[in-house]
């Protein structure tokens, strides 16, 4: 996909503005994979606890993060169903484990 008019990045006034340019131009993906990098650091980051509870905090972040990204306008609500489907297989798998 070739962009051909970046009048809006000679106009923009903050990185606020760059950033819903390039979301804008990459139809939401910019900030969907923004989120998921967020969720692998978060996963990363609780790597001392047990895989399965730190992959439940890093879902369940992710989730709530994503929701109020969507009420934004930044994100697609298949994203968060994505992070929710995340968090209900992790939720699902550690109840049937006993964890």
């Amino acid at each position: 996909m070739a962009i051909y008019n970046i009048s809006a990045l000679q106009t923009s006034k903050g990185i606020a503005d760059v950033m819903s340019f390039a979301n804008s131009v990459t139809s939401g993906l910019f900030v969907g994979l923004g989120v998921t990098a967020f969720f692998f650091i978060m996963l990363l980051v609780l790597k001392r606890f047990e895989f399965m509870t730190a992959l439940l905090a890093a879902s369940w972040g992710t989730f709530i993060i994503s929701i109020f990204f969507v009420f934004a306008g930044l994100l697609s609500f298949y994203w968060s169903l994505a992070f929710l489907i995340v968090v209900a297989l992790a939720s699902f798998i550690s109840i049937i484990r006993g964890y």
